[in-house]
């Protein structure tokens, strides 16, 4: 088995606590494991890269690692034990980095979402170590190269109203949604994996926990 680990990023120059944390993962066992840099002038070209290369390379997986997080060093192994458990697309959550708004979320919390009577409600890790999810960022995923070949390319796209110049999603969750689509793929997050994301700190889900009296925020 070959795993393609991508990290989009077009900067020569990098965070060096990811680095750092990056040298240290360790490959799963038995599984040949190559480290793809995603190059592009936009994210959806540098994840787009991504895929292609893990294709030239003859990758079964891909495993996107964000460029901007921090690791523990076993991330690899957990993720492909959940594979191998059955969990075919498997993902972790990362905290925001900061706050977004019209997402019904707090500051820095873990992003994932399930969608509940037409509406995206907030993954609660309290409710199961793995859960079935309908959308979730690219920060850390994980994903048999062959459901590529179901999805119409561009494979990864930023969909613009171009009346307002915003954009309507990121590529990476219209990607997920298009995995659970066009590919027919179901989608888990494994809430044990812990992630941190880079900032001037590193921001944990211990964040979440420090504005306890934040409101439900939608636009």
């Amino acid at each position: 088995m070959k795993l393609a680990v991508g990290y989009p990023w077009d900067s020569p120059f990098m965070f060096s606590a990811f680095v750092e944390t990056a040298l240290n993962i360790k490959n799963p066992v038995g599984v040949e494991t190559r480290w793809i840099r995603g190059i592009g002038w936009c994210s959806a070209r540098m994840h787009t890269d991504i895929a292609e290369k893990s294709l030239a390379w003859g990758a079964d997986l891909i495993c996107f690692l964000g460029s901007d997080q921090v690791y523990d060093e076993d991330i690899l192994l957990r993720l492909m034990a959940r594979y191998h458990e059955g969990y075919e697309v498997i993902s972790a959550m990362v905290p925001i980095r900061g706050h977004v708004t019209g997402q019904n979320s707090k500051p820095f919390q873990p992003m994932a979402w399930r969608k509940v009577d037409n509406a995206f409600q907030p993954i609660k890790p309290g409710d199961g170590d793995v859960q079935e999810i309908d959308l979730i960022g690219t920060g850390v995923f994980m994903f048999p190269t062959e459901l590529l070949h179901h999805l119409k390319k561009p494979w990864f796209k930023v969909p613009i109203d171009f009346e307002t110049y915003r954009r309507t999603c990121a590529e990476d969750g219209l990607f997920i949604v298009r995995l659970k689509q066009e590919a027919k793929a179901r989608i888990f997050v494994d809430t044990t994996i812990k992630v941190k994301h880079s900032h001037v700190f590193d921001i944990d889900e211990s964040f979440l926990q420090r504005f306890p009296d934040w409101p439900d925020c939608r636009e």
